[in-house]
């Protein structure tokens, strides 16, 4: 396979680029209206935003696609403290997800804001045993690591940009990560050139690793 960019997490749809180079994951966030439009996608109930009104129906959606086989993972789906959502809510919100997640073998993809602990204290008590990927993560290497003796893997979008995470960059081993483009109007290929640089390696390199990991988590 000639090699490609993989977009593991993107809400871009319109991005002006060679698509013929990019595999993107493209995220839908049921309870913001939207719909998954593409052969790969992901899909969750996003912790922005939760009616409790609205619960059953967005939890019979998702269960259709899972049935219909039409997305690849769920999420993103996590914990915010920042959001005005109910915290409590959010919670229950996202341990249905993971129980989904653990029934239908898929990978699970994480947001969470200010709130790891209690991310990764719902993930020990209701275990799943797929792969798990906390998505824009631009926090410390130490919390990094946490999270990788934990098994579980990191994405990094456009905040690679600002250099604080180029220890990290340097170090994390080249199976336990992805990059991403999220909501960013930044090309991927950009956000890989960055990183193989840090890295000391070719692009091609990079990509081939990464589309490895890609491989892995989601077939």
């Amino acid at each position: 396979m000639a090699a490609v960019f993989i977009d593991i997490h993107t809400h871009n749809t319109g991005i002006e680029d060679d698509s013929s180079q990019i595999l993107r994951i493209h995220n839908v966030a049921l309870n913001h209206a939207e719909n998954v439009q593409h052969r790969l996608s992901t899909a969750g109930i996003h912790p922005w935003d939760i009616d409790y009104r609205t619960l059953d129906n967005l939890f019979n959606r998702l269960n259709d696609l899972l049935t219909e086989k039409a997305i690849i993972g769920i999420g993103e789906c996590g914990l915010d403290k920042v959001t005005s959502t109910d915290f409590t809510l959010q919670r229950e919100v996202f341990v249905a997800q993971i129980q989904l997640a653990q029934t239908h073998r898929m990978p699970l993809i994480v947001h969470c804001v200010r709130a790891f602990q209690e991310v990764v204290e719902l993930l020990r008590h209701h275990p799943h045993s797929g792969r798990v990927i906390f998505h824009g993560f631009q926090k410390n290497k130490s919390l990094a690591d946490s999270l990788l003796r934990k098994g579980y893997l990191l994405s990094f979008g456009q905040s690679v940009f600002q250099g604080r995470l180029d220890s990290l960059l340097m170090e994390i081993p080249s199976d336990r990560f992805f990059l991403e483009t999220d909501t960013a109007a930044v090309p991927i290929a950009s956000i890989y050139e960055y990183v193989a640089k840090i890295r000391n390696v070719e692009v091609s390199q990079l990509q081939e690793q990464i589309f490895k990991n890609y491989q892995s988590v989601f077939h």
